[in-house]
């Protein structure tokens, strides 16, 4: 559109950094918004693959850096430039005498919960390597470099040895870590062994969760990679980017994707096993199985103790196809409610074995992917420990609900309770509750030139608000005295500026834009969707300085698709065509 060409500010969520968002005009960064949302990696986004990408990252330092931070025991200083696994000469041999027990180690900062330790290693004059975790526990882990088999395991989750040929295996080990301060390479299983030697290895990488993921390398600092602590979160969950601003979260469900912590009930750990996952790429999601046809066959979790208030549960289940012989059912208790859900089509039913009614004010299926469901319950629990359950197979077929007296299985990922009337993004957890900070970000206009001197102004955004329930100000622009606002909000009409003016209200999940036309620091006009919606005037503002986003109390959640701002006050027939949906 011709229009947008007069435009001061211009920012479309296509190109972020981490503590940056960038707006496409001006172009020389001042019309960028700084960001934030806090100091860990708990938050994801659904990135271009629609894929679900978490934060990652590499604990190890000198990652690939062998004669450093890393202490031998009988060897000799490992020598660089060999030939790797990527072609590159990043490869490093690492030499052993007759020595029982010799070995390269890495001091850590003491871990605990879900985590994978995984190095790339080949053959040299030996053909076997160990790796090891060990700290309160102990997780070891024997490789035949001959052939790619296992030679030992010992209080593992999993193992996985990849062939990535040329002779090049990449071994990782995950496990439940108890205050593991050590991580070990030794050149022959077993570890006492006395067999003179060497191997080749390259790229060591210890991370949370259950997969090793792609190689980070790191050097005196640990190497990150994926959804950053104030990254910009892109979600690609429609045609376009959008921009996800998010409120604080808690994920109380402390192993979100190891079921086998959870406690079972006629289920046994050999029913409990790691499968392809699409959701994030990698095999991390958990098929869980009924075998024996008992009553409530059951995974259930207790959360702490709950308020009396909103809290909802939600989880990604696997489709499947065909007629179901079995069907899963889900509990957030507050009574003895189960939602049933059908696989292969998406319905739910209740089964409120107790009272006949449901305790659930909202039940949603959101079809995630051509492979994947998710299935949120939110409920108003009772002040009480509350009970999180999984039935694999309670029912037998969808039509008929039943008390689990079946056989069967569900694919199912990423498990959440969280405080709220409705679900937000993924927050992974390896072993206690996690917390994601509210997205937020802000520019100060006069600051970067933008609107200095400026009494009147027209702003556009256009955005998506899927869910209801907020806090205020969710967006705002105002000048330097807060008696200056115009805002987008949760209650009442749901935008509105000074001067009592409002736009009537956005449809949840539905495209929305608005525009607020400051025909002068003391009057203004609201567009919205096409139409001229209201008008008015009061207390003069002292001048257009901010726009914030998501910037009060814990924040609510809008998807942005635009924004923009001009330095006039734009025509009645401009400001339609803009809002023209």
């Amino acid at each position: 559109m011709k229009l947008y060409k007069e435009a001061s500010l211009m920012m479309l969520p296509t190109s972020v950094k981490d503590g940056k968002l960038y707006s496409i005009f001006p172009q020389d960064g001042d019309g960028d918004f700084t960001f934030s949302r806090g100091s860990n990696l708990a938050a994801t986004r659904i990135n271009e693959q629609g894929l679900i990408e978490k934060g990652r990252e590499n604990l190890l330092l000198q990652s690939n850096q062998f004669d450093t931070t890393w202490t031998k025991y009988a060897l000799s200083t490992p020598t660089s430039g060999q030939t790797g696994y990527d072609g590159t000469s990043d490869a490093w041999l690492v030499t052993k005498p007759a020595t029982a027990y010799a070995h390269l180690t890495q001091a850590i900062t003491s871990i605990t919960g879900v985590h994978t330790y995984s190095v790339y290693i080949k053959a040299g004059t030996n053909t076997s390597a160990n790796i090891r975790a060990l700290g309160s526990s102990d997780h070891r882990f024997g490789i035949n470099l001959s052939n790619g088999t296992s030679l030992l395991e010992t209080n593992l989750i999993s193992y996985n040895i990849e062939d990535v040929g040329s002779g090049w295996y990449r071994c990782s080990i995950s496990f439940n870590a108890n205050a593991i301060s050590n991580v070990y390479i030794y050149p022959e299983n077993p570890i006492s062994g006395t067999s003179a030697g060497n191997i080749y290895i390259q790229d060591a990488q210890l991370e949370q969760g259950l997969v090793a993921t792609d190689y980070i390398e790191s050097g005196a600092t640990t190497g990150k990679a994926g959804v950053l602590e104030d990254l910009p979160r892109l979600d690609w969950s429609g045609e376009c980017p959008v921009l996800l601003l998010e409120p604080q979260r808690t994920n109380l469900v402390e192993y979100s994707e190891l079921f086998s912590e959870w406690t079972k009930q006629t289920i046994t750990d050999n029913e409990i096993t790691l499968v392809s996952n699409s959701l994030t790429g990698f095999d991390d999601a958990m098929e869980l199985e009924d075998t024996s046809a008992t009553s409530y066959a059951r995974l259930t979790i207790n959360t702490t103790t709950l308020a009396s208030t909103n809290y909802t549960f939600s989880v990604f289940v696997k489709k499947t196809t065909g007629v179901q012989t079995s069907c899963p059912a889900f509990q957030l208790e507050v009574g003895h409610d189960y939602v049933v859900l059908n696989t292969t089509t998406g319905e739910t039913k209740t089964d409120a074995l107790d009272t006949g009614n449901t305790n659930y004010s909202n039940i949603n299926v959101i079809d995630f992917s051509s492979e994947w469901w998710k299935l949120e319950i939110t409920a108003t629990t009772t002040g009480t420990t509350t009970r999180v359950a999984i039935y694999p197979a309670f029912t037998g077929t969808f039509g008929s609900l039943g008390n689990g007296n079946n056989t069967g299985n569900v694919t199912v990922y990423g498990a959440q309770v969280e405080e709220g009337s409705y679900a937000t993004s993924y927050i992974p957890t390896r072993g206690q509750s996690a917390t994601r900070a509210k997205d937020t970000a802000s520019i100060d206009l006069i600051s970067k030139g933008i609107t200095t001197g400026l009494t009147s102004a027209t702003l556009l955004i256009e955005y998506e608000k899927p869910y209801s329930g907020d806090n205020l100000d969710v967006f705002r622009m105002q000048g330097t005295s807060d008696n200056g606002r115009a805002y987008i909000y949760e209650t009442g009409n749901g935008f509105a500026a000074d001067w009592n003016i409002s736009g009537g209200g956005h449809t949840l999940g539905e495209n929305t834009k608005v525009v607020w036309r400051l025909d002068s620091l003391s009057s203004g006009t609201v567009f919205k969707n096409g139409v001229k919606a209201n008008s008015g005037s009061g207390t003069a503002w002292s001048d257009i300085r901010y726009i914030y986003l998501n910037n009060r109390s814990t924040g609510g959640i809008l998807k942005i698709k635009q924004i923009a701002l001009f330095p006039t006050a734009l025509s009645d027939n401009e400001c339609i065509n803009l809002t023209t949906i």
